[in-house]
């Protein structure tokens, strides 16, 4: 996961907004504690979350087309799982439409996993219906329109049967990185599998040139061929731009970045 920045929500939205919350209020009125059927209009934000997104799922960083996967909610709009700082209870339907609660996720991540879990530390206070967020909550789920990422969660390599794979860990032990691996399960064999061959298949034939470059002794050469490397593993339009910060990072360690004047920049903002 990386850090996002949200466009501007499509003016479709807020027309889908009123309309949506007239609806299920009235049906609040209705039938008091009956279950709401909540539209889904709220998917005429889809495409712009996801060109938001640079076209990757909000949480597992993969590339995704928009038509078979989802508009998430953070903050789940039905029925939220807010353990373990309090039990099953109903959810945040008046952020459906909410333009700050919303997220582009691929089906696995969200269906598959997120559902409708939004664990919150103990002893915090839900919020109220109609209030805004985050009020007092404490999320323990990482937002990545709102939280960094890389803070929290760190990709190490781990080795098994003498084969490097690359692992998800909390970075610093932090709750929030735990949590968030455990219940988008980040750590699923599908993904190891793509993280394996993402450092395989693009980080280390780029660090190749970076050695050659190295053995020549040229600092300008060197510094040329780490911007370049840099500037295209990092592009926050490319895959798994996270687990190729912390590939870089554990490959080319701090020492060695020191004695060639190298810094590891952040993920970058597309390329003009």
């Amino acid at each position: 996961m990386i850090r996002l920045q949200r466009g501007r929500a499509t003016p479709k939205l807020a027309a889908c907004r009123r309309k949506g919350l007239a609806t299920l209020r009235a049906a609040l009125r209705a039938n008091p504690g009956e279950p709401l059927e909540i539209p889904k209009t709220y998917n005429v934000a889809k495409e712009d979350l996801w060109r938001a997104q640079h076209g990757k799922c909000c949480y597992c960083e993969l590339l995704e087309q928009p038509g078979h996967n989802d508009v998430e909610h953070f903050r789940p709009k039905s029925r939220a799982d807010r353990r373990p700082g309090s039990s099953h209870t109903p959810g945040y339907w008046w952020l459906t439409w909410t333009w700050k609660n919303l997220l582009f996720a691929c089906a696995n991540c969200n269906r598959d996993h997120k559902k409708d879990q939004f664990p919150l530390e103990h002893g915090c206070r839900v919020l109220k219906q109609g209030q805004q967020p985050p009020g007092r909550e404490r999320p323990l789920l990482l937002d990545p329109f709102r939280d960094d990422p890389i803070r929290h969660i760190h990709f190490r390599p781990v080795f098994h049967h003498k084969e490097e794979h690359w692992w998800p860990f909390p970075r610093a032990g932090s709750p929030r990185g735990e949590t968030t691996i455990r219940v988008l399960r980040l750590d699923r064999s599908p993904l190891l599998d793509f993280y394996k061959g993402h450092v395989r298949q693009y980080v280390r034939p780029e660090l190749k040139r970076l050695r050659r470059a190295m053995r020549g002794g040229n600092r300008q050469q060197v510094a040329r061929t780490w911007r370049e490397l840099t500037s295209e593993l990092l592009d926050v339009r490319r895959p798994l731009t996270a687990l190729s910060y912390d590939a870089l990072d554990h490959l080319v360690p701090l020492d060695e970045r020191k004695h060639w004047r190298l810094v590891l920049p952040p993920p970058l903002p597309p390329r003009r």
